[in-house]
């Protein structure tokens, strides 16, 4: 792991695992009910940049297979060690992600907060590794939002948005069949306008107007 994804990680150091992964699972609530819905009973997932497995096990814990592959050794170890304690169908591998040959096909495979890392070829390059391994291609970026309200992250990276994401699946061969924004805006004027809105103006915001954390694209 690079000096920068070492500092990035440091951040939650002395956090128990669980309770980091509760965080998680509340923050990208959405992403996951979106995913379930293309998921049939038995389909598998392969979470690409899986890290200590938070949304692996997510998925896994409800039925769902997932193989997971990550650089960081202590990551996927930590995250081997919870799939086992909790008995669920996941299992890691430290692996670079252009080193990675599927052995089997899965329904989706997903990354979240990986590909705005990349320059366009080497995205291009990731999604051409989702597209042999799986039947939809899901990747999860961070948007302009969530620059402005989070603490910078120690890797570069650049802020993406439905239309910029979008462009790189097209450019990379794909159809595209999803695009939805995800991960409610924490500021305290954002947490205000939340609480003012109903919730279907701010589902119309996040999807439509690309107000929200994260913007999410599904291909083919």
């Amino acid at each position: 792991m690079s000096g920068g994804w070492r500092e990035y990680h440091s951040r939650w150091e002395g956090r128990h695992w669980l309770d980091r992964a509760m965080e998680h699972w509340e923050f990208n609530t959405k992403f996951y009910w979106k995913l379930c819905r293309h998921l049939r009973p038995g389909d598998s997932l392969l979470d690409i940049g899986s890290g200590k497995g938070y949304s692996a096990l997510y998925f896994a814990a409800h039925g769902y297979p997932v193989t997971g592959i990550d650089p960081d050794v202590p990551s996927v170890e930590e995250a081997n060690e919870w799939a086992t304690r909790l008995g669920l169908p996941a299992r890691f591998h430290v692996c670079n992600v252009f080193d990675f040959q599927s052995g089997e096909r899965h329904r989706i495979s997903y990354s979240m907060g990986l590909i705005e890392h990349l320059a366009p070829e080497e995205a291009t390059r990731i999604l051409a590794v989702q597209r042999e391994a799986s039947e939809l291609i899901v990747a999860m970026a961070p948007t302009r939002h969530s620059e402005r309200t989070v603490e910078p992250c120690a890797v570069p990276w650049i802020p993406q948005s439905a239309a910029t994401l979008r462009h790189t699946f097209t450019s990379s061969g794909l159809e595209i069949i999803e695009s939805f924004g995800c991960g409610d805006v924490y500021s305290k004027w954002d947490s205000r306008l939340k609480n003012i809105l109903p919730r279907a103006a701010m589902h119309f915001l996040q999807s439509r107007l690309g107000y929200a954390m994260n913007v999410v694209i599904v291909g083919r």
